[in-house]
């Protein structure tokens, strides 16, 4: 094969990678505004905000554990006001989320989740996930529990076999 017949092939071989190189647009901005909302991650951006200044009092009660109420107010109020500033008008957050939703996914695949979630399927899935995955968290714990077990007991009967137990 000569380099002149490569070229094509290399190409062929990076067609779905090219596929991929859209622009960012506003429609694509807005389907991804679309698909948060939908999928209730624009909330997520309260609840992020409520445990950053819950995590912000906590640090500055542990470095100074003298600390009056008055100042842990204070510390709340001023982490908020920065927060609130910085997600006002869905920047901050928001921005550096518009990249990872564009790198990952084509303006039709948005659009398909889209559907998908304003579907009675898809509204049931977003409903019920959060409880599926924390009773899957608990059902891969047991598991682990019950390898970890016969693992154990597996382990002991072969060291007392071989006489290293």
């Amino acid at each position: 094969m000569t380099y002149r017949n490569l070229i094509p092939a290399l190409l062929l071989l990076l067609a779905p990678g090219l596929s991929q190189a859209e622009a960012l647009t506003p429609e694509k901005k807005a389907a991804i505004d679309q698909l948060m909302e939908v999928t209730g991650a624009s909330r997520m951006q309260t609840q992020f905000g409520d445990a950053y200044v819950k995590q912000a009092q906590a640090m500055f009660a542990t470095a100074n554990p003298n600390m009056p109420p008055r100042a842990l107010a204070i510390v709340a109020q001023e982490a908020r006001a920065v927060l609130d500033a910085r997600l006002a008008g869905k920047r901050g957050l928001f921005t550096a989320i518009y990249p990872i939703y564009h790198q990952h996914f084509t303006l039709a695949e948005i659009e398909a989740m889209l559907t998908f979630y304003r579907s009675p399927a898809g509204k049931k899935a977003l409903a019920v996930m959060p409880q599926v995955m924390m009773e899957s968290m608990q059902a891969g714990q047991r598991w682990t529990q019950s390898v970890g077990q016969a693992v154990q007991i597996r382990v002991e009967q072969r060291l007392a076999a071989e006489g290293l137990r």
